[in-house]
């Protein structure tokens, strides 16, 4: 499990004899506490579509696949922020996705991840982009499928960029 530093103490307590004599308890030595380093780790990661075409007859949907490794405890939550930058396309949405887009494209991912069978669930942000997940503590997350259709312009342009990534990861 990913659970993070645990501690614990073993102490002493009540001192007594059974002859009456005087057992005296270390007003310093009577307790020692130990961490437990977790050496677990939860690991996000992104993998996906490395073209795709305008045409939809072709395949104009691109798919990213975001994962987290790692078996959380029931309840603890770990999130990511999710950007799309633009490289070549267009900012205006004309040739790919709008970042109104691409938080609605990521919410019918999140939707379509609760509504299945996978362990515990997800919740986006879109105004800070945060993807979190909070397990129920029975096994890993899921993949998470994100698509994003490239529009087909019908203009000459030449091939274009964009990037889908993950960063700021965090945990409970």
């Amino acid at each position: 499990l990913v659970e993070g530093d645990e501690t614990y103490t073993v102490a002493l307590a009540t001192p007594g004899s059974t002859t009456g004599a005087a057992v005296a308890l270390s007003a310093t030595n009577f307790a020692v506490t130990t961490t437990i380093a977790d050496n677990d780790t939860a690991t996000w990661s992104l993998s996906g579509e490395t073209s795709v075409t305008e045409d939809p007859a072709v395949n104009n949907t691109a798919s990213y696949t975001v994962s987290l490794g790692g078996t959380l405890q029931d309840l603890e939550t770990a999130s990511i922020v999710l950007s799309l930058t633009n490289g070549t396309t267009n900012t205006n949405g004309s040739d790919l996705a709008t970042e109104t887009e691409f938080d609605a494209a990521v919410a019918t991912a999140v939707a379509a991840y609760n509504g299945g069978t996978d362990p515990g669930s997800l919740a986006y942000v879109a105004g800070t982009n945060t993807l979190t997940f909070t397990s129920d503590g029975t096994g890993a997350m899921g993949n998470l499928v994100i698509d994003l259709t490239a529009v087909n312009d019908l203009l000459v342009e030449g091939d274009e960029t964009y990037t889908v990534a993950l960063a700021t990861p965090g945990s409970t």
